[in-house]
């Protein structure tokens, strides 16, 4: 069983293989500028508006744990982040549009990137 740490966070995230459906990743801290996301579930739009998903702001790595379930409508352990911060499950693409802003993204693979989330 997985101990949270009081860095938790839930961060939002999209699944562009199921129109954008949005779901929720719990992400903890590992240690300094290193991050995990441990379990992954189904959030409401409505709920998504409401919940104060932008309150915290990290940068740093992110792994998936070994636990992690992945995306809970596709399965994907994998998330890109578009420019205007939203997450969404990644299969490989070199072009996807970005279910959060509708911007087409061209991705690449970096050292860190910037997650915002809310305290759980």
């Amino acid at each position: 069983m997985y101990h949270i740490s009081k860095d938790a966070f839930v961060m939002a995230a999209y699944c562009p293989k199921n129109e954008g459906a949005p779901y929720g990743i719990t992400v903890d801290k590992l240690k300094p500028r290193s991050y995990s996301m441990i379990w992954a579930f189904k959030l409401n739009k409505q709920r998504l508006k409401h919940e104060g998903f932008g309150a915290t702001k990290v940068n740093g790595t992110l792994y998936p744990d070994s636990e992690y379930p992945g995306c809970p409508y596709c399965g994907s352990q994998t998330i890109a982040i578009c420019n205007c911060g939203a997450a969404m499950c990644w299969h490989g693409e070199k072009v996807t549009k970005c279910p959060g802003c509708g911007q087409m993204c061209e991705w690449q693979m970096v050292e860190s990137i910037t997650m915002t989330g809310g305290k759980i």
